[in-house]
Order: C-alpha cells, then structure tokens, then sequence
C-alpha cells in the first residue's frame, strides 16, 4: 500500500487528549498502511494495518488510549470506497546511526515537540511575547521576569499546576531563600500591555 508522507488530523480545540495527540503525531517520521490480505466480509473490505514509525525516545507516548483514538481518527478518514478497513494500529520504532549530537538531537526534538506545562493556553485577549526562551501573556509579565532575575530570584512563569484533576495555571511561582509563594497579576489593568 502506499506511504502517507503528511497527515492532517482535524482535532477537537477543548479536547486535550486530542490535542496531546496531534502533537505527539508532529514528530512521526512516517506512516504506511500494510495489507494483512485478510477480506472481511462483514465490511466487505480488506483489512489494513496503520504502522505509526517514531523514534524509540517517543514510543512510550503513543499509549493504548492514543493508540485507539488514532485509530478512530483514521478510521473517519479512510474513503469508504477504499476496500480497506482499518484492522489496528500499531508502533515502528525507527532507528538511527549513532552520532556524536545524536543526544543533543533527540533532547533538541523532545523540547521542540510544543508539549509543556509553561503557558499552556494562549491569551485570548493579548498577543504572547517572549523573553530568554519563555512565553508571557502580557509585557507586564515580562518586566516582572526581567526584574525577578535581576534579584536572584528563582521563578517559574506561567507554570501548569495540577492537584486531583483540577488546574491552575499562576502567572509565577517564585522561590526565594527557600520560600515559595504564587505571584498573581490580579486584573486586566496589569496584563493591558
């Protein structure tokens, strides 16, 4: 069967699984269909496997739940006049001569894949800006970065937290001689610029 060389997946924007997914899907070498050469006649098709080909750093990733939902994906999309039906999904580790940047390779490729607790959704009301590598919602936001390195301060911004399922997402948490607090801009007049 032939090889998909670019794959668009439509993803549901409050989904996170799918959103995760999509992601995870970015950073695929490949994907190819394999014919089994088992015909159903319930579905009066062929049955295919979808081999989903990552590098081994990612495979642990792609879990039976990412797995199953790929595969419904996949599933919609397939022309029903194909003749083929999706029988499973499954991982191809790919693999790669060594060299000597194969580590930073691989750290480069696991920190450019987009997924991070830092700024986890976009501002809806202001642009994002950055600075030295971080994403702010306001320039407010960054002057008080810029300021909380200048005090020797350890600070994380924007920071994903998580405590039974629930989410918060401050605007910094800061570490000073071993006390921590949650530093919060309360109110649109702090985020307007």
């Amino acid at each position: 069967m032939n090889e998909a060389k670019k794959t668009s997946i439509s993803i549901k924007q409050n989904n996170d699984n799918d959103k995760e997914l999509a992601a995870l899907l970015t950073n695929v070498e490949k994907i190819t269909f394999s014919d089994t050469g088992q015909f159903s006649d319930r579905w009066n098709a062929y049955w295919v496997v979808v081999n989903i080909h990552v590098q081994q750093h990612l495979i642990s990733e792609f879990t039976p739940k990412r797995i199953n939902r790929f595969n419904e994906i996949a599933s919609i999309y397939m022309p029903s006049d194909a003749g083929y039906d999706i029988g499973q999904v499954e991982n191809v580790v790919e693999c790669y001569t060594a060299t000597s940047n194969s580590r930073d390779s691989v750290l480069k490729s696991i920190l450019a894949n987009g997924i991070n607790n830092q700024a986890s959704f976009p501002s809806s009301s202001h642009p994002m800006c950055t600075y030295n590598g971080m994403s702010f919602r306001s320039k407010t936001e960054r002057k008080v970065a810029k300021e909380l390195e200048k005090q020797d301060v350890l600070f994380y911004p924007l920071p994903l937290a998580n405590y039974q399922g629930d989410t918060k997402e401050n605007d910094f948490l800061v570490c000073k001689k071993g006390k921590w607090a949650a530093l919060e801009l309360v109110n649109d007049h702090f985020h307007n610029m």
